[in-house]
């Protein structure tokens, strides 16, 4: 019996050992975002203000800003609280999708990262409320996803091949 309570006394420390990382920090999520997850907004937003559920640590943490007429928007990242991360572009923001990537360091050493989008896009006079997302991708030159071409690509290289190799067997 004292053996079966001593084996279960080391499981459990052993258990709660491998659990604390991930108490200790691992877990950090973003809370709370500025332009919000999926959110369109009519003006350029003059930074994006990132909240986290426990505190990051600038050194080693980053914010990248991309869309699909820029690959990386340069800008400038600041701590304004622990939870806290304000990435401030170096430009104003064009008319676009943008994918927010982040990656933040936890004071225990942990990294965490994530992604989200929004749209800046300001409205024009024939649009009607809400703002139509597939008019607002054909204005934006965003009317074929690029993962779209692959398959007549495929096709016509495949056709290719498939001539190149008759005419070699005749």
């Amino acid at each position: 019996m004292m053996a079966a309570a001593a084996l279960w006394a080391a499981w459990t420390a052993v258990a709660a050992a491998a659990e604390a990382p991930a108490a200790s920090g691992a877990a950090v999520r973003l809370e709370e975002a500025e332009p919000a997850p999926q959110a369109w907004v009519r003006e350029a937003p003059p930074s994006l203000h990132l909240r986290f559920s426990a505190p990051v640590v600038l050194e080693g943490s980053q914010v990248r800003l991309s869309s699909y007429r820029r690959q990386d928007v340069p800008g400038h990242l600041t701590q304004p609280a622990p939870a806290e991360l304000l990435f401030s572009p170096a430009e104003p923001l064009e008319e676009a999708t943008y994918e927010v990537v982040w990656t933040v360091r936890t004071a225990a050493g942990h990294t965490v990262s994530g992604r989200y989008g929004f749209t800046y896009a300001v409205p024009k006079p024939h649009w009607d409320e809400p703002l139509d997302r597939r008019e607002i991708n054909r204005l934006l030159g965003n009317l074929v996803p690029g993962w779209l071409l692959i398959i007549p690509a495929a096709a016509g290289v495949g056709g290719l091949l498939w001539i190149v190799w008759n005419v070699w067997r005749s």
